[in-house]
């Protein structure tokens, strides 16, 4: 047998996006900060409680993630809390400089109060005042991040690969590291049954004991899950009509009642419900183009890991002048989106319910059909997994010159 190095890159590559947990040194710095920011603090007033949240507290961290933390009063309205750090605020940062703590930025004018710092020399530090619906938010993701350990490996790897993509980053018109992990759970629960944890069962103190040691596992290795995720939210996800919501947890539209206080200001945008926030639409911050980006980025690592190929922002040999040429414009906003390749022009057209259920769970039953690919070699893996994505391109190409179009003569 011939060895493919492209098929066995692809499989170390994706397999190693999934374990850029955060090293040992830097959780430690990590620590060390919060131990300073608790006692610089507590010389303002004892009260305040110091608390991580975000990917450095909910097990979707990577090394190259930031930290961020809130300051809270405990039991204290928000309102009432906000106006004590106010009148503080000089206080405040007067303790943080005297501490040695360099602090670059601070927006007090925010709805959620913030000062941008930096600690160690290299770790930038958020810290926010009296964020407590981000502490809800912090322990529902950590729930899911110790259910299963392939969704917390995923959920790494798609915003590794988002960042790599340069289609990930709030400041840019991008969606938020944290919309790219709310898709990786809407994924794993449509597509793959993952449970739907009850959202009422979770406080800032964590979860219900109930919901506590919910544990499920899936068979399939994150470099099929990571392809999956870009082939459903390319090809099967109703863009504009469908909501991700780990809340539900299953496929439903814009129309449902449930989605009744969600904001979509009238338009077929790709919507992602905020968990807790159910009027907050995370698409809030995606700018147009910025959108079209995100569908052609998918569309291409898609159609790259079928044919058994790095995606072309993994790949370290793709000519640098492509990056250049999907730079964001400078006013943020372009005046039309990127053109889809004429390879995929098909795949985005309206499919029938019947066929994308036929033409997703193609591939998924392609890998189970390996039995359990965990003992298989990873090069044995990978190569594996080429000989059934051609299975499934002549799958796909038989249902939609055969069977569709015998189906629509029969139905008319």
């Amino acid at each position: 047998m011939v060895l493919d190095l492209k098929a066995l890159a692809l499989h170390n590559c994706l397999q190693q996006l999934g374990r850029q947990a955060s090293p040992a040194p830097e959780a430690n710095v990590r620590s060390s900060c919060i131990k300073l920011l608790t006692e610089t603090l507590h010389k303002v007033d004892p009260t305040w409680v110091v608390k991580p949240f975000g990917s450095s507290a909910n097990g979707f961290s990577s090394k190259d993630s930031d930290l961020d933390l809130t300051c809270v009063i405990p039991n204290v309205a928000v309102a009432a809390a906000l106006e004590i750090f106010a009148e503080k605020r000089q206080v405040v940062l007067s303790t943080l400089e005297a501490a040695g703590i360099e602090v670059f930025q601070e927006i007090w004018t925010a709805r959620v109060p913030v000062v941008k710092m930096k600690f160690a020399g290299f770790l930038e530090v958020d810290l926010t005042f009296q964020n407590n619906a981000a502490l809800v938010n912090t322990e529902l993701l950590k729930a899911y991040s110790n259910m299963c350990p392939q969704l917390r490996e995923l959920g790494i790897a798609v915003k590794r690969w988002a960042k790599a993509a340069g289609v990930c980053g709030a400041p840019q018109g991008h969606l938020s590291s944290y919309s790219f992990t709310l898709m990786a759970i809407y994924f794993m629960q449509t597509c793959h049954g993952l449970p739907c944890l009850p959202t009422d069962a979770f406080s800032e103190d964590g979860p219900a004991p109930n919901v506590r040691n919910w544990r499920w596992e899936s068979p399939l290795p994150v470099p099929a899950l990571l392809m999956q995720f870009c082939l459903f939210y390319h090809h099967e996800f109703q863009w504009g009509t469908e909501v991700v919501s780990p809340r539900m947890g299953c496929r439903m539209t814009i129309r449902e009642q449930c989605f009744s206080w969600l904001e979509t200001w009238g338009e077929s945008r790709l919507h992602i419900e905020d968990p807790f926030i159910l009027e907050r639409n995370l698409n809030c911050v995606l700018g147009s183009w910025q959108e079209g980006r995100l569908r052609e980025v998918l569309q291409e690592s898609a159609l790259a890991m079928i044919s058994g190929k790095l995606p072309r922002c993994l790949d370290s040999t793709a000519n640098a002048e492509d990056t250049a040429s999907t730079e964001t414009p400078a006013s943020g906003v372009a005046d039309k989106t990127p053109a889809l390749s004429s390879d995929a022009e098909d795949l985005q057209k309206p499919p029938v319910k019947a066929q994308s259920v036929v033409n997703f769970h193609l591939l998924t039953a392609a890998w189970d059909a390996q039995g359990c690919v965990e003992h298989f070699t990873a090069l044995g893996a990978i190569l594996s997994l080429k000989v059934y994505m051609y299975i499934y391109i002549y799958m796909y190409i038989f249902v939609e010159m055969t069977v569709l179009p015998v189906a629509k003569l029969v139905d008319w």
